[in-house]
């Protein structure tokens, strides 16, 4: 093969031509070369929430799942103590426990375990149901204006820490 010329196959072209497309598809392949290796959204991102953070106790709020919605029982409350790995709480009326993995906001459950008590007040035992079958179905987590969101198919659970003035369900401050 000659300077300048191109041969394929036995066949000779003429001489390639360089133009200003040429040298912009160069330029383009040099800039992104320089750029280094590219992250998906929301790598290395600073606003992630530090699973540290989730370290305390928690009230649920609000929530929905694959039973509907989670209605809050004010005599029963809805209970989330995370300490490391170790999740645990009340789920209205019975105790729970489950041993949680975290993956940037990837949450991953093992070992959920709960008593089965019954409780006879009306609406607590529909309350335990529903919030365990979201709180299973729940598979990211984040944290936003201090409240803590734990997400799935078809579920959103919504606790503020206990203790403090918490968003009401509709996201105003409660007290």
């Amino acid at each position: 093969m000659r300077s300048g010329t191109m041969q394929t196959a036995g066949t000779t072209r003429g001489p390639l031509r360089r133009g200003p497309l040429t040298g912009a598809v160069a330029l383009l392949l040099a800039l992104a070369a320089c750029a280094g290796p590219t992250q998906p959204a929301g790598e290395g991102d600073a606003s992630r929430s530090d699973p540290a953070e989730l370290d305390g106790a928690w009230e649920l709020v609000s929530g929905v799942g694959p039973q509907g919605a989670v209605e809050p029982v004010e005599s029963h409350p809805v209970t989330l103590n995370v300490d490391g790995e170790r999740w645990r709480g009340t789920a209205a009326c019975n105790d729970y426990d489950a041993v949680v993995t975290l993956q940037d906001d990837d949450l991953a459950m093992e070992g959920f375990a709960a008593t089965e008590m019954a409780c006879v007040e009306d609406g607590v035992m529909d309350s335990e149901a529903a919030y365990i079958a979201a709180f299973l179905e729940a598979e990211t987590w984040s944290l936003d204006d201090g409240r803590l969101l734990l997400e799935g198919p078809d579920t959103e659970l919504v606790f503020h820490r206990r203790g403090e003035a918490g968003p009401t369900p509709d996201g105003a401050r409660g007290t």
